[in-house]
């Protein structure tokens, strides 16, 4: 009985721990554990490792030296809004405003990201409000309702956004409509359904299952095969990581990603830009597994629709 108890306890430790350690530990190349915007006025050195988020999502770090080149110690730096910018352009008047999902906010420091580089590229200050996970409409929704844009608004918004985020579940119009909470029965009823993607997505037992598995399967048949990662192979021999969800969402049609709804919504966007004086630029971002298909194992390749999401 005490050995059930005790091995009962240091499960619930455990899980209790993996629950919280992206609050004690925030992992490595975020300057927060949350969602962007970052945290504000941050100078962080980050670790250099190998591989990127396809490697994490393998669930043992051994791998990763197959996937990836080493990264040197990088430096991530945040302004007073919690976006990706040397602090002093949140205060500057930037005639260009780049925004879009979690593609448009990569590099591995400030000077590599997108804004950064158009920037240069310009000559003019490029001001970076892209919101990680937040989904492909949060920025130009958060510049339009922002008071400092709104009394100078920049000459030209960059809003990009990859193939894959493009369907109605990642877009709304502006303005956007006001959150409305559940009522009593039906947040009684959303509770099952919470419960069941809670427990699936954090338990800890279920990541230790997935690591063992993967490598059991490294050491026994060679090759990698996990709920989330395809591996594809260039003739060359190189390995690529693909994630099996992106793969999939391309063989999406218009009709199942509703994407009258996403014409409406980049619509919206575009009208209040043009009442403010602003010019949009839309920047459809072809995803990695469309771009080389051709690399993946044959029985994993997409099958795009023609015609596909980004000539619709």
């Amino acid at each position: 009985m005490a050995l059930v108890v005790g091995v009962w306890l240091a499960l619930v430790a455990l899980e209790a721990w993996h629950r919280f350690d992206p609050f004690i530990h925030p992992p490595g190349r975020r300057p927060s554990g949350g969602g962007s915007p970052y945290l504000p006025n941050v100078r962080r050195t980050l670790r250099g490792d190998f591989g990127g988020d396809l490697t994490r999502m393998l669930g043992f770090a051994a791998r990763a030296r197959l996937f990836g080149v080493p990264r040197g110690d990088i430096e991530v730096a945040t302004d007073r809004r919690g976006f990706r910018n040397e602090p002093p352009l949140a205060a500057a008047h930037c005639p260009v405003v780049v925004t879009g999902d979690s593609y448009m906010d990569q590099g591995l420091t400030n000077a590599d990201t997108p804004a950064a580089q158009l920037g240069r590229l310009l000559g003019v200050p490029a001001y970076d409000c892209s919101q990680m996970a937040a989904g492909p409409a949060a920025g130009a929704h958060w510049l339009l309702a922002n008071d400092a844009f709104r009394r100078r608004p920049p000459k030209v918004l960059v809003w990009g956004f990859i193939e894959r985020n493009l369907r109605a579940s990642r877009f709304e119009a502006w303005p956007p409509k006001a959150k409305r909470l559940p009522s009593l029965p039906q947040a009684i009823r959303a509770v099952p359904g919470h419960l069941k993607t809670w427990l699936t997505r954090w338990s800890l037992l279920k990541r230790w299952a997935v690591a063992l598995r993967a490598e059991a399967t490294w050491r026994l048949a060679g090759q990698l095969i996990t709920d989330k990662v395809i591996v594809g192979r260039h003739p060359n021999g190189e390995h690529f990581l693909f994630l099996r969800g992106s793969v999939r969402t391309l063989e999406h049609a218009a009709q199942k990603r509703q994407l009258e709804r996403v014409a409406i919504a980049i619509h919206s966007v575009h009208a209040e830009c043009q009442r403010r004086g602003i010019h949009l630029a839309v920047v459809l971002i072809p995803d990695k597994a469309h771009v080389y298909a051709r690399w993946l194992p044959p029985a994993d390749r997409p099958r795009i629709p023609t015609p596909n999401a980004l000539a619709d």
